[in-house]
């Protein structure tokens, strides 16, 4: 909440917090670096008498790294919407572009800004006898048109798998954790049986989120940076970024308040990056699901492949 308050732009002022400000959007690898470094974010939970008797500094050290987990899912959510703006802002305008310069090959005058009026006082075109027209060159179809389509069904993929995630961790663990917590409470007595509650509450939550299987959390996170990398990539093709917030800063904004700026220029998107991002993601999401597999995780392999569709890609 006390990053909401702070003007865009300035998160230097934060109370407690050291950020990095970034005037302008990453563009080398070290940005980048710096730009993935904001997962580490992290939570300190300060508690003291009488709470220390039900709130331990080990299940406090569970909710800083449940926190960091869900901060992270959100955050690459968040830049995976984003991303999915500038991608219809790209198709819209590709597809205007297309139109006009149909047009233009056509020889129809371009409709007027005042409608119907504009149209009706347009000069009419000139006799082809007069003039040596050139068919133009129309760049927004072809292998442009199917690099845009790429690139929507990979953010496709990845916002799925993503959204996956963090339902199954928000709602199937979390908060039906929480519920039974509730239901322990109000039906306990004692003050250590309440603690009990609350002792089998974090530790369900520990097993259930992985927390202590390192090989799970790294591979959950790998997916994840692949994905922000993703954004990375489209966000540093967009024109007329002059001035605009880095995906730092903005990814601390309200949908509302953060919307995407400039216009997606596909031919500054890296296509070899982009498909070499696209099969470190299918191999990632491979090795996933095997871990998964080995520590019998049946509900969330459920979850993130109820149709098979990532077994069937990686497979093909």
């Amino acid at each position: 909440h006390a990053l909401s308050r702070v003007p865009r732009g300035d998160l230097s002022d934060v109370k407690g917090l050291r950020l990095r400000r970034l005037r302008r959007p990453p563009a080398t690898e070290a940005d980048l670096e710096a730009h993935l470094a904001w997962n580490s974010v992290a939570l300190s939970l300060a508690s003291g008498w009488p709470s220390v008797l039900v709130l331990t500094k080990e299940s406090k050290r569970v909710y800083e790294r449940i926190f960091r987990r869900l901060w992270h899912l959100l955050r690459t959510n968040y830049q995976l919407e984003q991303a999915y703006l500038s991608l219809l802002s790209a198709r819209k305008n590709a597809s205007t572009r297309s139109r006009r310069q149909r047009q233009d090959a056509k020889g129809a005058p371009a409709r007027g800004a005042a409608g119907k009026r504009g149209r009706a006082n347009a000069r009419p075109p000139k006799s082809p006898a007069k003039t040596v027209a050139t068919p133009p060159r129309i760049e927004t179809g072809g292998r442009a048109a199917q690099f845009l389509d790429t690139l929507f069904r990979f953010r496709a993929d990845m916002a799925f798998f993503v959204r996956a995630l963090l339902y199954h961790f928000q709602v199937d663990v979390i908060e039906a954790e929480f519920a039974d917590l509730k239901m322990a409470i109000q039906n306990e007595v004692s003050f250590e049986g309440l603690k009990r509650a609350h002792t089998t509450c974090w530790l369900n939550l520990k097993r259930k989120m992985y927390l202590d299987n390192d090989e799970i959390g790294e591979a959950i996170a790998r997916v994840l940076d692949l994905a922000q990398r993703y954004c990375y990539h489209l966000m540093i093709a967009e024109s007329a970024m002059e001035g605009r917030l880095g995906q730092s800063d903005a990814a601390f904004q309200g949908p509302s308040q953060a919307q995407p700026q400039g216009v997606l220029n596909l031919d500054r998107v890296s296509r070899g990056a982009i498909i070499s991002l696209k099969g470190d993601f299918e191999q990632e999401c491979d090795q996933l699901f095997g871990l998964l597999d080995r520590n019998d995780a049946r509900e969330l392999v459920l979850r993130l492949d109820f149709n098979q569709h990532f077994t069937r890609q990686v497979h093909s």
